[in-house]
């Protein structure tokens, strides 16, 4: 044995590395298709006549039998590929999402579970129908899916079917009439705001003063008007954000866009009106226009890739834009949060994170953080914040007196490659080919 094959031994880490001989690592024409008959083998499709049948269309020209060989080792291997079934919380979540939000991935995993479960399959088609009549107000197709429903052997859904016989009309009313709740629940969660401002040290005479007389007093420096909490509410000029908004946008469009392509379509009125009724307040001027510009960015996806951020994640900490829903599920968990932790003494009901009622978030990284807007009557009316473990300050880093001036130091620092705060702006090319936009923490 030569020192030169000493020396090889030596230097590998793993036994692989030896297989380096006349016959190994050739090149085959399955190898750009081993990926697809890889997921598809853990779909639970392995059946190799079949998959070698999927494949010839997508431009493979080799044999069946080579198709067979490369399954047969999985077949053979001490430790098989299997799909794991998917858990009960996420078949109920691909059930009841809109089956266009579904990724490729679900919408395919959902059909085989229905596929193998029939009264899985009748549930899927009557909770879809049934939001479809919730959300189109069809009230009227309310008997059709009564009787539907009773013709598969699905218990529960037998169960719901009596409760709305109960009180058939009514039902049909909520699903027909654009009338609801919703002013009234923005109400009440306005009364537990004010409620939570005092925590217990005061009796329901105050409390009653408060509601009534609230949203009559006058913000501070007079660029909020005296109805602080109405439409109409201020003086701030929105001409400045439309102009730092389309240099932010632009730069988007021409450097990295796929993320300008994640902007999604404008917030409808009936969106921020049911979004404003949920929190109890109205939004802030920038924050509205904001959302009628763009609702959010496109959701992110699962993916295998490893500290990743998908097409989106365009601020720093690759934070994401909020859509209408999500502020206003993340703004219920905020207030809830901020209210357990100054009952307990953890917080100050003076200090930013006492009044978390009052947050609203604007966007979200993918570590738990959130960004968001003080809205706060007086002087932090509008400040944008972020808190959470990318920042590793808990009590609120500030980011900017509003809105605007975020976009424009982002703008700023895009074009001119220069840092925001302690973030460096770059672009990083994705695995699909595309730019997005990399924020490089430095000290």
């Amino acid at each position: 044995m030569t020192w030169r094959t000493v020396k090889r031994f030596a230097d590998v880490t793993t036994p692989e590395e030896l297989f380096t001989g006349q016959w190994q690592n050739r090149p085959s024409v399955l190898d750009e298709y081993k990926p697809y008959l890889d997921d598809r083998w853990n779909d639970g499709c392995t059946n190799a006549w079949t998959l070698w049948e999927e494949i010839v269309p997508l431009g493979y020209k080799g044999s069946y039998q080579r198709v067979r060989a490369y399954l047969h080792k999985k077949r053979t291997s001490p430790r098989p590929v299997t799909a794991r079934p998917p858990s009960s919380r996420a078949v109920a979540g691909w059930v009841l999402r809109r089956p266009e939000s579904l990724a490729e991935t679900e919408t395919l995993q959902l059909k085989v579970v229905r596929a193998h479960c029939p009264e899985l399959d009748a549930l899927t088609r009557h909770v879809r129908s049934f939001t479809t009549m919730l959300t189109d107000r069809q009230g009227q197709h309310l008997p059709d899916w009564l009787d539907a429903v009773r013709q598969d052997d699905l218990p529960s859904l037998h169960t719901l079917a009596a409760g709305i016989d109960r009180d058939r009309d009514a039902v049909i009313a909520g699903l027909t009439l654009p009338w609801n709740s919703g002013v009234v629940e923005g109400h009440v969660n306005r009364i537990k705001m004010l409620k939570r401002q005092m925590f217990g040290r005061a009796g329901f005479q105050l409390l009653r003063k408060r509601v009534l007389l609230a949203w009559r007093t006058v913000a501070a420096k007079g660029f909020v008007s005296a109805s602080l909490y109405g439409h109409g509410m201020t003086r701030i000029d929105l001409t400045a954000f439309d102009t730092t908004w389309n240099r932010f946008a632009s730069w988007l469009s021409a450097h990295s866009p796929a993320d300008h392509a994640a902007l999604q379509s404008p917030a409808t009125a009936e969106e921020l009106t049911r979004l404003e009724a949920q929190l109890g307040f109205p939004l802030h001027p920038e924050l509205r226009a904001l959302l009628e510009r763009h609702n959010g960015v496109t959701e992110q996806q699962p993916t295998r890739e490893v500290n990743l951020f998908q097409a989106g994640a365009f601020l720093p900490l690759g934070h994401r834009l909020n859509h209408t829903d999500r502020i206003a599920s993340e703004h219920r968990i905020l207030a809830d949060f901020g209210e357990e932790n100054t009952a307990s003494g953890l917080w100050e009901e003076d200090e930013l994170n006492g009044h978390a009622h009052q947050w609203v978030p604007f966007a979200h990284p993918n570590d738990g953080g959130v960004a968001f807007i003080d809205h706060r009557p007086g002087l932090t009316y509008g400040r944008v914040y972020e808190m959470g473990i990318g920042s590793g300050d808990i009590d609120g880093t500030e980011w900017a007196s509003s809105l605007t001036e975020l976009f424009d130091r982002l703008a700023s620092s895009l074009e001119a490659g220069t840092p925001f705060k302690h973030y460096w702006p770059g672009t990083y090319e994705h695995p699909s080919g595309q730019h997005c936009i990399d924020w490089e923490t430095r000290p």
